[in-house]
Protein backbone atom coordinates (compact mmCIF):
# COMPACT_ATOMS: atom_id res chain seq x y z
CA UNK A 1 0.00 0.00 0.00
CA UNK A 2 1.14 3.54 -0.77
CA UNK A 3 -0.12 5.86 1.96
CA UNK A 4 1.92 9.11 2.02
CA UNK A 5 0.99 11.76 4.58
CA UNK A 6 2.57 14.59 2.59
CA UNK A 7 3.60 15.23 -1.00
CA UNK A 8 6.33 17.47 -2.40
CA UNK A 9 5.12 18.89 -5.69
CA UNK A 10 7.46 19.96 -8.48
CA UNK A 11 7.14 21.22 -12.05
CA UNK A 12 4.88 23.75 -13.71
CA UNK A 13 1.74 22.54 -11.88
CA UNK A 14 3.27 22.46 -8.39
CA UNK A 15 1.38 25.55 -7.23
CA UNK A 16 -1.93 24.26 -8.58
CA UNK A 17 -1.50 20.89 -6.86
CA UNK A 18 -0.58 22.55 -3.55
CA UNK A 19 -3.66 24.76 -3.63
CA UNK A 20 -5.88 21.86 -4.72
CA UNK A 21 -4.68 19.72 -1.82
CA UNK A 22 -5.38 22.48 0.72
CA UNK A 23 -8.56 23.74 -0.99
CA UNK A 24 -8.92 26.53 1.56
CA UNK A 25 -10.04 29.15 -0.95
CA UNK A 26 -11.51 29.18 -4.42
CA UNK A 27 -13.47 26.57 -6.35
CA UNK A 28 -11.57 23.74 -8.04
CA UNK A 29 -12.54 21.61 -11.02
CA UNK A 30 -10.24 18.62 -11.31
CA UNK A 31 -9.36 16.44 -14.26
CA UNK A 32 -11.20 13.57 -12.60
CA UNK A 33 -14.38 15.67 -12.54
CA UNK A 34 -13.88 16.77 -16.16
CA UNK A 35 -13.36 13.20 -17.38
CA UNK A 36 -16.32 11.92 -15.35
CA UNK A 37 -18.75 14.57 -16.63
CA UNK A 38 -17.28 14.51 -20.16
CA UNK A 39 -18.66 17.92 -21.21
CA UNK A 40 -18.35 18.96 -24.83
CA UNK A 41 -17.74 22.64 -23.99
CA UNK A 42 -16.42 24.74 -21.14
CA UNK A 43 -19.83 26.34 -20.85
CA UNK A 44 -21.37 22.96 -20.04
CA UNK A 45 -18.62 22.27 -17.52
CA UNK A 46 -19.08 25.56 -15.67
CA UNK A 47 -22.86 25.86 -15.69
CA UNK A 48 -23.28 23.64 -12.61
CA UNK A 49 -20.59 25.37 -10.53
CA UNK A 50 -22.11 27.32 -7.60
CA UNK A 51 -21.77 31.11 -7.86
CA UNK A 52 -20.80 30.91 -11.56
CA UNK A 53 -23.05 31.92 -14.44
CA UNK A 54 -22.07 30.80 -17.95
CA UNK A 55 -24.11 32.12 -20.89
CA UNK A 56 -23.72 32.36 -24.66
CA UNK A 57 -23.15 35.98 -25.69
CA UNK A 58 -24.19 37.93 -28.79
CA UNK A 59 -20.92 37.28 -30.63
CA UNK A 60 -21.12 33.57 -29.90
CA UNK A 61 -18.73 33.94 -26.97
CA UNK A 62 -19.37 31.93 -23.83
CA UNK A 63 -19.51 34.59 -21.12
CA UNK A 64 -18.73 33.78 -17.49
CA UNK A 65 -19.76 35.95 -14.58
CA UNK A 66 -18.99 35.47 -10.91
CA UNK A 67 -21.66 35.87 -8.24
CA UNK A 68 -22.83 39.48 -7.99
CA UNK A 69 -20.64 40.66 -10.90
CA UNK A 70 -21.61 42.00 -14.31
CA UNK A 71 -18.06 42.19 -15.71
CA UNK A 72 -15.85 39.42 -17.03
CA UNK A 73 -13.25 37.72 -14.81
CA UNK A 74 -9.54 37.78 -15.57
CA UNK A 75 -8.46 34.50 -17.19
CA UNK A 76 -4.98 33.01 -16.88
CA UNK A 77 -3.81 30.17 -19.17
CA UNK A 78 -0.94 28.14 -17.73
CA UNK A 79 0.21 31.12 -15.70
CA UNK A 80 -0.13 33.68 -18.50
CA UNK A 81 -2.80 36.44 -18.10
CA UNK A 82 -5.29 37.29 -20.85
CA UNK A 83 -6.13 40.91 -19.92
CA UNK A 84 -7.00 42.34 -23.34
CA UNK A 85 -10.71 41.49 -23.22
CA UNK A 86 -13.28 38.82 -22.54
CA UNK A 87 -11.99 35.33 -23.24
CA UNK A 88 -14.23 32.85 -25.05
CA UNK A 89 -13.79 29.85 -22.76
CA UNK A 90 -15.43 27.57 -25.32
CA UNK A 91 -12.30 28.03 -27.41
CA UNK A 92 -10.70 25.55 -25.00
CA UNK A 93 -11.70 21.91 -25.19
CA UNK A 94 -12.38 20.42 -21.73
CA UNK A 95 -10.48 17.29 -22.79
CA UNK A 96 -7.26 19.35 -22.92
CA UNK A 97 -7.62 20.78 -19.40
CA UNK A 98 -5.94 19.36 -16.31
CA UNK A 99 -7.62 21.65 -13.80
CA UNK A 100 -9.43 24.92 -13.23
CA UNK A 101 -9.36 27.32 -10.29
CA UNK A 102 -12.11 29.92 -9.81
CA UNK A 103 -11.74 32.82 -7.37
CA UNK A 104 -14.86 34.91 -6.90
CA UNK A 105 -13.46 38.10 -5.36
CA UNK A 106 -10.71 40.58 -6.06
CA UNK A 107 -8.58 39.49 -3.10
CA UNK A 108 -9.17 35.72 -2.94
CA UNK A 109 -6.86 34.67 -5.80
CA UNK A 110 -3.23 33.72 -5.05
CA UNK A 111 -1.07 36.84 -4.86
CA UNK A 112 0.95 36.03 -7.98
CA UNK A 113 -2.31 35.91 -9.99
CA UNK A 114 -3.59 39.35 -8.94
CA UNK A 115 -2.87 41.28 -12.13
CA UNK A 116 -4.16 44.59 -10.79
CA UNK A 117 -7.15 45.56 -8.69
CA UNK A 118 -9.28 46.73 -11.64
CA UNK A 119 -8.81 43.62 -13.75
CA UNK A 120 -9.07 41.23 -10.79
CA UNK A 121 -12.12 42.86 -9.23
CA UNK A 122 -14.52 40.70 -11.24
CA UNK A 123 -12.89 37.42 -10.22
CA UNK A 124 -10.09 35.23 -11.51
CA UNK A 125 -10.04 31.98 -13.48
CA UNK A 126 -6.86 29.91 -13.68
CA UNK A 127 -6.82 27.22 -16.38
CA UNK A 128 -4.13 24.53 -16.44
CA UNK A 129 -3.60 22.42 -19.55
CA UNK A 130 -2.68 18.76 -19.88
CA UNK A 131 0.67 17.69 -21.23
CA UNK A 132 3.48 15.12 -21.01
CA UNK A 133 3.80 15.88 -17.30
CA UNK A 134 0.15 14.95 -16.62
CA UNK A 135 -0.33 11.85 -18.76
CA UNK A 136 1.52 8.53 -18.93
CA UNK A 137 4.01 8.54 -21.78
CA UNK A 138 3.68 4.80 -22.32
CA UNK A 139 0.59 2.73 -23.01
CA UNK A 140 -0.87 0.17 -20.62
CA UNK A 141 1.61 -2.71 -20.38
CA UNK A 142 0.65 -6.03 -21.94
CA UNK A 143 2.68 -9.25 -21.88
CA UNK A 144 4.73 -9.99 -24.99
CA UNK A 145 4.65 -13.71 -24.16
CA UNK A 146 1.79 -16.17 -23.72
CA UNK A 147 1.62 -16.55 -19.93
CA UNK A 148 -1.02 -19.29 -20.06
CA UNK A 149 1.15 -21.33 -22.40
CA UNK A 150 4.13 -20.98 -20.08
CA UNK A 151 2.06 -22.25 -17.15
CA UNK A 152 0.59 -25.13 -19.15
CA UNK A 153 4.09 -26.16 -20.23
CA UNK A 154 5.31 -25.96 -16.60
CA UNK A 155 7.92 -23.39 -17.61
CA UNK A 156 6.23 -21.12 -15.08
CA UNK A 157 4.18 -22.18 -12.07
CA UNK A 158 1.10 -20.51 -10.60
CA UNK A 159 0.59 -19.84 -6.89
CA UNK A 160 -1.18 -23.18 -6.28
CA UNK A 161 1.63 -25.22 -7.82
CA UNK A 162 4.53 -24.03 -5.66
CA UNK A 163 5.54 -24.96 -2.13
CA UNK A 164 6.40 -21.36 -1.21
CA UNK A 165 4.97 -18.43 -3.12
CA UNK A 166 6.98 -15.51 -4.41
CA UNK A 167 6.61 -12.47 -2.16
CA UNK A 168 7.94 -8.94 -2.14
CA UNK A 169 11.31 -8.64 -0.41
CA UNK A 170 10.47 -6.26 2.43
CA UNK A 171 14.17 -5.59 3.06
CA UNK A 172 14.33 -3.79 -0.30
CA UNK A 173 12.59 -0.50 -1.03
CA UNK A 174 9.72 -0.72 -3.51
CA UNK A 175 9.88 2.49 -5.54
CA UNK A 176 6.15 2.91 -5.88
CA UNK A 177 5.19 6.60 -6.04
CA UNK A 178 1.75 8.15 -5.62
CA UNK A 179 0.96 10.23 -8.75
CA UNK A 180 0.96 13.88 -7.70
CA UNK A 181 -2.24 14.91 -9.58
CA UNK A 182 -4.25 12.13 -7.92
CA UNK A 183 -2.83 12.76 -4.44
CA UNK A 184 -3.62 16.48 -4.72
CA UNK A 185 -7.22 15.66 -5.66
CA UNK A 186 -7.50 13.11 -2.84
CA UNK A 187 -8.19 10.21 -5.21
CA UNK A 188 -7.32 6.69 -3.97
CA UNK A 189 -6.67 3.84 -6.37
CA UNK A 190 -6.04 0.17 -6.92
CA UNK A 191 -4.03 -1.65 -9.56
CA UNK A 192 -3.93 -5.42 -9.95
CA UNK A 193 -0.89 -6.49 -11.96
CA UNK A 194 0.15 -9.89 -13.29
CA UNK A 195 3.74 -10.83 -14.06
CA UNK A 196 6.39 -13.53 -13.80
CA UNK A 197 8.96 -13.48 -11.00
CA UNK A 198 12.12 -15.33 -12.04
CA UNK A 199 14.38 -17.56 -9.91
CA UNK A 200 16.46 -14.54 -8.88
CA UNK A 201 13.45 -12.63 -7.58
CA UNK A 202 13.18 -10.15 -10.44
CA UNK A 203 10.14 -9.35 -12.58
CA UNK A 204 10.78 -10.74 -16.05
CA UNK A 205 10.72 -8.29 -18.95
CA UNK A 206 7.76 -8.70 -21.27
CA UNK A 207 5.56 -10.48 -18.72
CA UNK A 208 3.82 -7.55 -17.03
CA UNK A 209 0.10 -7.14 -17.65
CA UNK A 210 -2.62 -5.16 -15.91
CA UNK A 211 -5.68 -7.09 -14.75
CA UNK A 212 -7.47 -3.95 -13.58
CA UNK A 213 -6.68 -0.34 -12.71
CA UNK A 214 -8.65 2.66 -11.49
CA UNK A 215 -6.55 5.22 -13.39
CA UNK A 216 -3.79 5.26 -16.04
CA UNK A 217 -1.45 7.23 -13.75
CA UNK A 218 -1.69 4.49 -11.11
CA UNK A 219 -0.93 1.93 -13.83
CA UNK A 220 2.17 3.85 -14.87
CA UNK A 221 3.35 4.11 -11.26
CA UNK A 222 3.09 0.33 -10.85
CA UNK A 223 4.82 -0.33 -14.18
CA UNK A 224 7.79 1.82 -13.16
CA UNK A 225 7.96 0.25 -9.68
CA UNK A 226 8.03 -3.30 -11.05
CA UNK A 227 11.09 -2.53 -13.20
CA UNK A 228 13.26 -2.48 -10.06
CA UNK A 229 11.13 -4.53 -7.64
CA UNK A 230 12.78 -7.34 -5.66
CA UNK A 231 10.98 -10.52 -4.65
CA UNK A 232 11.86 -13.61 -2.68
CA UNK A 233 11.42 -16.22 -5.43
CA UNK A 234 8.99 -19.10 -5.24
CA UNK A 235 10.21 -22.55 -4.31
CA UNK A 236 9.16 -26.01 -5.42
CA UNK A 237 10.79 -29.21 -4.19
CA UNK A 238 13.44 -27.14 -2.46
CA UNK A 239 14.48 -25.21 -5.58
CA UNK A 240 13.67 -21.65 -6.74
CA UNK A 241 11.22 -21.59 -9.65
CA UNK A 242 9.56 -19.02 -11.88
CA UNK A 243 6.09 -18.07 -10.70
CA UNK A 244 3.18 -16.22 -12.25
CA UNK A 245 2.18 -13.61 -9.67
CA UNK A 246 -1.02 -11.59 -9.48
CA UNK A 247 -0.64 -8.75 -7.00
CA UNK A 248 -2.73 -5.76 -5.91
CA UNK A 249 -1.14 -2.34 -5.36
CA UNK A 250 -3.28 0.02 -3.29
CA UNK A 251 -2.94 3.80 -3.20
CA UNK A 252 -4.53 5.42 -0.15
CA UNK A 253 -4.96 9.08 0.77
CA UNK A 254 -5.42 10.49 4.28
CA UNK A 255 -8.56 12.43 3.33
CA UNK A 256 -11.75 11.85 1.30
CA UNK A 257 -11.67 12.41 -2.44
CA UNK A 258 -13.10 15.60 -3.88
CA UNK A 259 -16.52 15.51 -5.50
CA UNK A 260 -18.78 18.11 -7.03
Amino acid sequence: MVHPSTMRYTGRLAGYYERLEKSNSGVFITRDQIDRENPSTMGQLLQHVPSIRATRGRAGITSVRMRGRTCWPLVWIDGTPMPAGEVDLDAFSPSTIQGIELYLGSTTAPIRYMYNRDLSSCGTILIWSRGPDTDPITSTPTPSVDLEALVSQFSVFNAEQVDRRAVLDTTRLLRLSFPAPLFAAGIPGLVIAEFVVDTAGKVEDGTVGIVSSTAPLFTEAVRVALESASYIPAQKNGHPVRQLVQQPFEFSVPRPSRSR
